[in-house]
């Protein structure tokens, strides 16, 4: 059976069409889940909230304000759950991303003082060589992503793959 070039360019166009429709829908997801977690914290759900950012920066997909943000409220789920060691790390991944990041002033004072002692610990390791700070947002989006040579998350890759397929089957068919 031949398919006629109006079908397959119809394919071709609903693929790439999809594609875009879908990268976009998966970082808003991504967002949506920040604010879920943020809501959750807000209401004292800290187990969930810290689960929900587990799963979604276990994935590492999301983009770096995202991460950033998820890792406040991650480090801050923890510490109000007692894991001060957990805490005190995903707020070193958040000075990490941003050496400059501080506090919030109207922060509980257990939370303020883990990101302190988080500030301080990173302060000593970057005098000590262990930490590098990114000098760039080139090298801060790197940093903030580790798997970024991971081509599949990129919104691109879906419709291009859509393209080069149904190109193939157009050569082979025509």
């Amino acid at each position: 059976m031949a398919w006629s070039p109006a079908f397959l360019a119809t394919v071709a166009f609903v693929s790439a069409i999809w594609g875009l429709a879908v990268a976009p829908a998966q970082a808003q997801s991504e967002s949506a889940q920040v604010i879920i977690a943020q809501s959750m914290y807000d209401r004292g759900d800290f187990q969930e909230a810290a689960e929900t950012l587990e799963r979604l920066l276990r994935r590492g997909r999301p983009a770096a304000e995202d991460r950033l943000t998820a890792g406040v409220i991650l480090a801050r789920s923890f510490t109000q759950l007692g894991k001060q060691g957990a805490a005190q790390q995903a707020f070193l991944g958040v000075l990490r991303q941003n050496p400059e990041w501080k506090p919030e002033p109207n922060w509980p004072a257990n939370e303020r003082g883990v990101a302190r002692a988080a500030a301080v610990e990173f302060a000593v390791r970057q005098a000590e060589g262990l930490e590098e700070t990114p000098t760039n947002a080139v090298e801060q989006g790197a940093q903030a992503s580790p798997d970024a040579g991971d081509n599949c998350g990129k919104w691109w890759i879906w419709p291009a793959a859509g393209a080069i397929a149904i190109g193939g089957l157009l050569a082979a068919l025509l």
